[in-house]
């Protein structure tokens, strides 16, 4: 005789008080379906307002008027861009939504709205789409979800919980976005713009114009030093990226047939192929002397002219690489030279106000990651209590 499956029908986790099973239940059985009040309206024929305009993925536009005001969730009808992660969305006030999103809010005294909404974002709903490229969940399909239905006091705190993660996730996601404009308005301002010499602001105590400069003037010639056998070294290379350095082993079977060099701390790096999506770094103290191939050009900053963070932190940016992307070579994949690198022209103020600039923007840049980090642990507890908390 096969070994029986136990019916799970309570939660790992509850809160105190409640002891009740959980039911089984058709989605159609608890909410009211509202489709019959959608209403899509052309791009060029919404007036701008402040609704939220939806469609399947979310936010599409703000216009003037309404199709519905209250608690809803929101669930792809067709066109979803994520059939893993389905898009369903918790929404609360006016709202305007078009006919690519089916809209659902719980039953009195059955279902609330809220806490339905976690729960039907937990389903597998893959399996119930119908379609090809454009996959779509029918209005019947959706009615045939099950999910388990705690009672309405239970289902209130639990709503109610996810609630306040999402809206810590929310405000920390704002903190980032406010950071990031408050960086990108310093960087117009505190950068000269093209054709000029001196920025829009200055730091207190400077006034001298900046000097422009080759790259080739503030950093030595990279790829001095060569090794014989790679395989002596415990890391043979690292993989480069927007988020700096990580180990990565699948190079080592080239070992035989490509030139390896070694880094060392201090060193800026760039991918000659990455390096217009953002691959470079600094060598920290983990990766000194670590060994990759020339597939990574690296440089020391010479100290009298530059700081190295100074220098990193201006070849990074976005519009510094996006203004000379005419450099790479290559009819495929295209590459930056060595050479053509070291050719790039950039202004460059005395030390004293590289070093002031410099930690001005690293305590911008530990700012946002401090709030990255933060709504990165609030998002991990909301997955983790999603797993435990429902049934």
């Amino acid at each position: 005789m096969g070994e029986q499956v136990k019916t799970i029908t309570e939660p790992q986790v509850r809160f105190r008080g409640f002891t009740d099973e959980w039911e089984q239940v058709k989605l159609g059985d608890v909410v009211d379906i509202l489709n019959n009040k959608r209403q899509p309206v052309t791009a060029g024929n919404r007036i701008s307002g402040d609704t939220p305009y939806y469609g399947a993925n979310g936010i599409q536009d703000y216009v003037e008027g309404y199709t519905h005001d209250g608690e809803f969730i929101l669930v792809a009808e067709d066109g979803a861009n994520d059939l893993v992660n389905y898009p369903v969305k918790y929404v609360s006030g006016k709202i305007w939504v078009n006919n690519h999103a089916h809209i659902m809010s719980g039953l009195d005294n059955i279902a609330m709205t809220p806490y339905l909404a976690y729960g039907v974002k937990r389903i597998n709903i893959a399996p119930y789409l119908v379609g090809g490229g454009r996959a779509k969940l029918n209005l019947d399909a959706l009615r045939k979800l099950k999910m388990k239905l705690p009672s309405l006091p239970e289902q209130q705190k639990i709503g109610n919980l996810f609630q306040t993660l999402d809206a810590l996730i929310g405000s920390s996601n704002e903190q980032v976005e406010n950071l990031n404009q408050q960086k990108k308005a310093l960087l117009q301002r505190l950068f000269p713009q093209k054709g000029e010499t001196v920025p829009q602001v200055r730091l207190d105590g400077f006034s001298d114009a900046w000097e422009e400069v080759k790259l080739g003037d503030v950093l030595e010639k990279g790829n001095k030093n060569r090794v014989d056998d790679p395989n002596d070294y415990n890391r043979l290379t690292v993989k480069l990226n927007k988020k700096g350095l990580e180990e990565f082993e699948s190079e080592r079977e080239l070992a035989n047939t490509r030139p390896f060099y070694q880094r060392f701390k201090g060193e800026i790096i760039i991918g000659k192929q990455n390096y217009f999506n953002g691959s470079i770094a600094v060598v920290t103290d983990e990766f000194d002397g670590f060994v990759s191939s020339n597939a990574i050009m690296s440089f020391p900053v010479k100290n009298d002219m530059a700081t190295t963070a100074f220098i990193y932190f201006l070849i990074s940016q976005d519009n510094f690489i996006k203004q000379r992307e005419h450099f790479a070579n290559g009819t495929g994949q295209k590459e930056l030279s060595e050479s053509d690198f070291l050719n790039f022209k950039l202004n460059l103020p005395s030390l004293e106000e590289q070093q002031k600039i410099g930690e001005l923007f690293q305590t911008l840049d530990e700012q946002i990651c401090h709030v990255e980090n933060k709504a990165s642990r609030y998002n991990e507890l909301k997955q983790a209590l999603l797993q435990r908390m429902f049934v």
